[in-house]
């Protein structure tokens, strides 16, 4: 799972903070505590830097990952009998006909899209069922349209609109589009598998990157996905959950028991065609947020809220200090930190 709660009393690997002290302090005031002693000591370490030791892109992959259905019409990820992950959506476009236009009609909830293997646009949220016109016209060929399930409400009053894929059409020059290839991308440990990490490899579009490393006694660690945009990323075949360039989720918890002494495999599922080549999995978290002007904010903690300032001051950031827990809080001339006394500020990171 994810982690977004970034001032948790407990660390995302257990490890008590002073927040949790304090908490004990007061409820201790009005009730008695027994000393319950810890039976594991909690180990991090640092698997230092790892090479990409095979990729290939989704395109290349796909054929031998899934078995696609037909379908004349668009089938959700639910009518596929897929309940999580990514879908993808294949249309085979007329030898001579130039696609000029693209409009989506009710999909959820991400969708990239591509024309013969080359990126063409992202549709996301606002944009989602808006017309788009490629700057390059090609002709014939085939249109794949990758979507991702971001998550479902489970609350309020869309319990019953959370299907995830295409769910009406799709309109090539205003026109709705028949005939649909349809491979279900749930990247469960099974589908992991059968990627063929020999197979061609094309910058720029959705890619599988495979990383291998040694252990000799597995520790927590936290996984820096630095280098890459946007995708999940696998542990052995365990799913560590997703990270985004933009925030705040950049860094993984790995936890030592999903490590094996010898020989570890990660595999990184990235979906906006941008990679490293290398990854490290590292003994520090850090969730990261963006301020509405697009510079990245990094969110810092520091062990006693009063010494804030203090710190700010050292590092001669310019701020206006205000405690906020949620990035849209944060008017463009404010710093966010969201303080909790699990690390120190850093003059390097301000």
């Amino acid at each position: 799972m994810t982690s977004y709660d970034y001032d948790a009393p407990l660390t995302e690997d257990g490890q008590i903070t002073e927040k949790y002290r304090l908490f004990k302090e007061v409820v201790s005031k009005y009730r008695r505590f027994e000393e319950i002693p810890l039976t594991t000591k909690i180990r991090r370490k640092a698997y230092g830097e790892i090479p990409c030791s095979g990729k290939t892109d989704l395109f290349s992959a796909i054929g031998k990952m899934a078995e696609p259905v037909y379908s004349p019409f668009p089938l959700s990820m639910e009518d596929m009998g897929q309940s999580y992950g990514y879908i993808l959506y294949r249309l085979k476009i007329r030898d001579g006909e130039s696609v000029d236009s693209i409009r989506l009609e009710n999909a959820a909830d991400r969708v990239i899209c591509c024309h013969d293997g080359q990126y063409v646009y992202t549709a996301f949220a606002e944009n989602m069922q808006e017309e788009f016109k490629p700057r390059e016209k090609r002709a014939g060929g085939r249109i794949d349209l990758l979507c991702e399930n971001i998550g479902r409400e489970n609350f309020g009053t869309g319990l019953e609109n959370q299907r995830k894929g295409i769910l009406g059409g799709v309109k090539i020059n205003d026109h709705r589009h028949f005939g649909y290839e349809i491979f279900p991308l749930p990247l469960d440990e099974e589908q992991l598998e059968k990627i063929d990490f020999s197979g061609e490899y094309s910058a720029g579009v959705p890619g599988f990157y495979q990383f291998e490393f040694e252990v000799q006694k597995p520790g927590d660690t936290f996984l820096d996905t630095a280098g890459f945009g946007k995708g999940c990323a696998f542990i052995n075949g365990f799913n560590l959950g997703r990270f985004w360039e933009i925030g705040p989720q950049r860094r993984l918890y790995i936890p030592a028991p999903l490590l094996r002494e010898g020989r570890n495999t990660l595999i990184l599922f990235e979906t906006e065609g941008k990679a490293g080549d290398h990854i490290v999995p590292i003994q520090v978290h850090h969730i990261f947020l963006k301020s509405r002007r697009s510079e990245s904010i990094s969110v810092w903690y520091v062990r006693h809220p009063a010494k804030l300032c203090w710190q700010l001051s050292r590092c001669r950031v310019s701020y206006k200090y205000k405690k906020v827990y949620h990035p849209a809080e944060a008017s463009q001339n404010q710093t966010i930190l969201l303080y909790s006394p699990y690390f120190s500020l850093s003059s390097d990171n301000a």
